[in-house]
């Protein structure tokens, strides 16, 4: 019968043999009804803000992989850029060879990079200050 007066479920049968022997009953069987409703609607509402709270937590994980596995091949096509960028094959790249790369590497670099000033870039990556940058510091600058 518990479980009855929880659902609702022919609680008048219950209910009603009570109500006409004490008719003061009817003020707890009404509170019983509302404490009831209201724990059983925060119990339904707590399952449903744990199930998107752990599914928000599973999208930043994947996000996290998926920006992990995206850096490692944006750091594979900077060493690539830096090998078409090194002119003279000596493993480092001056902001000579920057300035005398041809034009659409540029335009990568510049996309990559996020700037159009391009010396500023080189500048800024060459931060031991000797004036030309080994593949270490080109892709982990940029």
């Amino acid at each position: 019968t518990l479980f009855q007066c929880f659902t609702l479920d022919s609680a008048g049968q219950v209910y009603r043999p009570l109500i006409t022997h004490n008719p003061v009953l009817i003020a707890y069987f009404m509170t019983v009804i509302l404490v009831m409703a209201v724990s059983l609607m925060n119990l339904v509402t707590a399952v449903m803000v744990n199930s998107a709270l752990d599914q928000a937590s599973e999208d930043k994980d994947v996000k996290r992989a998926y920006e992990a596995v995206q850096k490692r091949k944006q750091l594979e096509q900077l060493k690539v850029m830096f090998l078409e960028l090194d002119s003279d094959g000596s493993g480092e790249l001056t902001l000579e060879e920057l300035k005398g790369a041809p034009e659409e590497v540029r335009e990568q670099l510049k996309e990559v990079a996020g700037t159009e000033d391009i010396e500023g870039l080189f500048q800024m990556l060459d931060y031991d200050g000797g004036g030309s940058l080994d593949t270490d510091e080109f892709c982990e600058g940029v």
